[in-house]
């Protein structure tokens, strides 16, 4: 059976591809059962060959499919596994492994946490998304943004939840939030401003709730797998995804496929499939290990976009706010991840976002961080209509702030709205993060 390890989601989310091959028996006992998530080959899928073809094969029943994927799960026995395995027509079988939903690891969520209490809108304000309106001829109703969570509340007076789906019953109706990871999330994105507390990135934008962990923070793969095929479907309407969460499990492999040829990660390729082939901006935590960032995934995968923390107490350059127990103003939060495979920083401790009956609380992680990037993707996503994500990833990186947080930039709202989406990345000069031009952001 699949092995079960804890996770983290609130900042930070571990899921983990474990698990070692099913013991063998002779006839097939209830312990003897497990569930694979299986991707269908490229010959099956040129051949006409879909999932239910595979399981009639077997004499097994289709427990989940996935068909914008061409992925899909079965409840297999040992043997039955083993079989399968072999079959020419699967690229790819995985333990469909059970994943958690426990406390924040930054250790400092707080329910009690109040609007007077928290820096409204430091994170806003140092992103510069407060001094921007929305483009000529674009609503908050364009922008549509699938986040991939706990469930968002449609209780939350600030949302504008248009609607979703539930991965846990297949409910299109249901993808409420028991939790409050999604909702808090989703407020970064897109809170109306309702004049007595935090506003999002583009107030009023249309979050689609893709509920893929329920109230206790339990879920499995497929469950992501889940997510990630709705979002497929609706590919025409969705700007970005938000996924603030990482594998613990690292494929080097390009889009799923190890150096000899062999695909290995379902998770992979319906990433890849996503980004590389039907456009949609994939957003992610960095992780809050305090470690290298290319030890996790998908943080690690060059398809996605991901994001550290930064401190920021008071939404200003400079250095100059009052410093947390994550380090000081205008530094990399000490718990987020870094390293080379993080695209940019976003602003990540006490950030203050929506709870699911109304009102607000105060959450820190790489959680937080990713969807002060989400909403700017997708705002991005329709004032240049035809950047592909390579080249909004591109716009993030040469439109960005620089600073002691390290390497790669700060995201920058105007700037990186106003990046063509040709632009290349190119090096640039080594610059004092302390020094500021007239306009009060860092010199280049």
């Amino acid at each position: 059976m699949s092995s079960r390890v804890r996770v983290v989601l609130a900042g930070v989310v571990i899921l983990t591809l474990l698990g070692g091959a099913p013991a063998a028996a002779s006839d097939a006992t209830q312990s003897d059962v497990a569930s694979y998530v299986l991707s269908l080959s490229s010959g099956a899928i040129n051949a006409g060959i879909r999932s239910n073809d595979v399981a009639a094969r077997y004499g097994i029943d289709l427990e989940r499919d996935f068909p914008a994927l061409h992925e899909f799960s079965l409840m297999l026995t040992s043997q039955q596994a083993a079989l399968v395995a072999e079959d020419s027509d699967i690229a790819a079988m995985v333990p469909d492994s059970a994943i958690y939903l426990t406390d924040d690891p930054a250790g400092n969520s707080s329910a009690s946490a109040t609007v007077a209490a928290v820096d409204q809108r430091s994170g806003v304000d140092r992103i510069q998304a407060d001094t921007i309106g929305l483009p000529d001829g674009i609503r908050a109703a364009d922008v549509n943004v699938a986040v991939i969570d706990t469930g968002v509340s449609t209780k939350q007076p600030a949302l504008n939840v248009v609607g979703g789906f539930n991965c846990l019953d297949g409910d299109v109706n249901s993808y409420g939030d028991a939790n409050g990871h999604g909702t808090h999330v989703a407020g970064i994105i897109g809170a109306r401003d309702l004049g007595s507390g935090p506003r999002g990135v583009v107030p009023g934008a249309q979050i689609w709730a893709i509920k893929a962990f329920d109230s206790s923070g339990e879920s499995t793969v497929s469950n992501f797998l889940c997510g990630v095929n709705w979002v497929a479907e609706h590919a025409d309407m969705i700007q970005a995804v938000n996924f603030s969460a990482i594998f613990a499990r690292v494929n080097v492999g390009g889009c799923g496929v190890s150096s000899t040829g062999k695909v290995i990660d379902p998770v992979h390729q319906a990433i890849c499939l996503l980004v590389d082939d039907l456009g949609i901006p994939f957003v992610v935590a960095a992780g809050n290990g305090g470690s290298m960032a290319s030890n996790v995934t998908p943080a690690t995968f060059p398809e996605t976009i991901s994001v550290g923390a930064i401190v920021d107490t008071d939404g200003k350059p400079g250095g100059l706010g009052e410093r947390t127990k994550w380090g000081a103003d205008d530094n990399r939060a000490g718990f987020s991840n870094y390293g080379p495979t993080v695209t940019l920083f976003a602003p990540g401790v006490d950030i203050l976002s929506t709870t699911i009956y109304g009102g607000y609380v105060s959450m820190s992680g790489t959680s937080m961080a990713t969807p002060f990037v989400t909403g700017a993707v997708a705002l991005y996503r329709l004032v240049h209509p035809n950047a592909t994500p390579a080249q909004i990833k591109n716009a993030l990186i040469v439109s960005g702030d620089p600073g002691t947080w390290g390497t790669q930039p700060l995201l920058d709202v105007p700037r990186f709205l106003a990046t063509d989406p040709s632009v290349v990345p190119v090096s640039r000069p080594a610059t004092d993060p302390l020094a500021f031009g007239a306009d009060g952001l860092p010199a280049r």
